[in-house]
């Protein structure tokens, strides 16, 4: 994977009536959000979002505490741990 968002982030799939793909959301970034095709292209995308949020959010002086964690998956089931890939 190119990069991981360095935020607690989730991500879901998203139904057909969404447009299908997978849904990545931050708890601790309101209104942070993106989506993709397959989930390694979703969370792609979620870091290029969170880094966005993030300027933004400096630019506005409103930029929150956060720290990194250990990112969820939820499938609607069982939450399972999403594992960044390593970057090189």
């Amino acid at each position: 994977m190119k990069t991981a968002p360095k935020n607690k982030f989730e991500v879901r799939p998203m139904t057909a009536e969404e447009g299908g793909g997978y849904l990545v959301t931050f708890p601790g970034l309101p209104g942070c959000m993106s989506d993709g095709e397959t989930i390694e292209d979703a969370i792609i995308n979620a870091a290029d979002a969170e880094n966005e949020w993030i300027i933004a959010s400096v630019e506005w002086d409103k930029a929150p505490k956060t720290r990194p964690v250990q990112h969820s998956f939820n499938s609607g089931q069982d939450e399972m741990p999403v594992v960044p890939y390593a970057q090189n």
